[in-house]
């Protein structure tokens, strides 16, 4: 076992799981013993916490919990000014009685990743880029509580609720319970359990868009403003949307492989861009795509409010 950890990197659900695993190899943990977590309102205890022998322990794990947001500074310490010298000097002279792990998300280049990369050991923990990537794990993690989901269902809690492992393993956690002594997680399941991200919302307005369903499309809309995201992030990703429906239109048209122009590798997305477009003519789409622009520019003019040009831009879609 190392003496001084680093654990970084954005996906804090590995972060945390790499946390845990140090503590069980650790052995027997007594808080404010030989057990010390200290975060950024405790961090002027560290110097004396390094420097203090545990009572009647060998020796003692100190758990450094600092926010994120700090970390990412040219120099790489300018934010961080309590890891200085002096710290440093005592980390290294009482690395015997000590395991020291600082948890979060730092940059290569800071001072503190570099100490402890000569000193000890980095961990980094970062998402994978692609959500198809999420996918195995999500197999994996269902396998590991004795259930079983399919690849294709695997995939479609991932596009569902966001490939935060954190929130899949909490979702994953009410599916488990929802679905009882039953052995399989299914699509069904998920639907009724299972939050929904917004790019999932905004899949079930332009159905019924598509349907011109006029109520539920602002019964959706109404949920999308519900999701606590500022209006204009919705905007934008509405417009993206229709943007993918436009690419998807002309390649069925052309007879060119979606999939690739788009970029995305999950067959039932696809299928399920394909099905919308054939609901709008290229024309629709073409003018849904300037009436947000148009929308845009408006509502940052003063010219409308941008929920109401929103739910207009809408309405008139259908």
């Amino acid at each position: 076992m190392e003496k001084l950890y680093l654990i970084t990197g954005d996906d804090l659900f590995e972060r945390e799981k790499t946390v845990e695993k140090i503590k069980s190899a650790f052995g027997e943990l007594v808080k404010g013993i030989n057990f010390i977590v200290i975060d950024k309102d405790t961090i002027n205890l560290l110097q004396g916490e390094v420097t203090t022998y545990p009572f009647g322990f060998d020796k003692k794990l100190i758990i450094v919990n600092i926010a994120n947001k700090n970390q990412d500074t040219d120099d790489g310490a300018s934010k961080n000014d309590w890891f200085d010298d002096e710290l440093m000097e005592n980390i290294l002279n009482s690395i015997d009685m000590n395991v020291i792990v600082f948890n979060g998300n730092f940059q290569a280049r800071s001072k503190i990743y570099k100490f402890v990369s000569k000193n000890g050991k980095c961990i980094d923990c970062n998402k994978p880029k692609n959500k198809k990537d999420i996918a195995p794990w999500v197999v994996d993690l269902v396998r590991k509580e004795q259930k079983t989901i399919s690849n294709e269902n695997a995939s479609y809690i991932v596009h569902t609720c966001g490939a935060d492992k954190m929130m899949l393993y909490n979702e994953i956690q009410k599916l488990e319970d929802f679905v009882g002594e039953r052995k399989e997680i299914t699509k069904k399941d998920i639907d009724e359990v299972g939050i929904r991200n917004l790019e999932t919302i905004i899949f079930d307005l332009t159905d019924s868009l598509g349907a011109r369903n006029v109520t539920n499309s602002i019964r959706v809309l109404e949920e999308l403003l519900m999701q606590k995201e500022p209006i204009q992030k919705i905007l934008i990703m509405i417009a993206k949307h229709f943007k993918s429906l436009l690419i998807t239109k002309i390649c069925m048209n052309e007879n060119r492989d979606v999939a690739n122009e788009l970029n995305i590798k999950f067959p039932f997305i696809v299928n399920k861009y394909k099905e919308q477009a054939r609901r709008f003519t290229r024309e629709e789409l073409e003018n849904v795509l300037l009436d947000i622009s148009e929308l845009d520019v408006n509502s940052k003019i003063g010219k409308i409010d941008l929920k109401t040009g929103l739910e207009i831009t809408l309405v008139k879609a259908m």
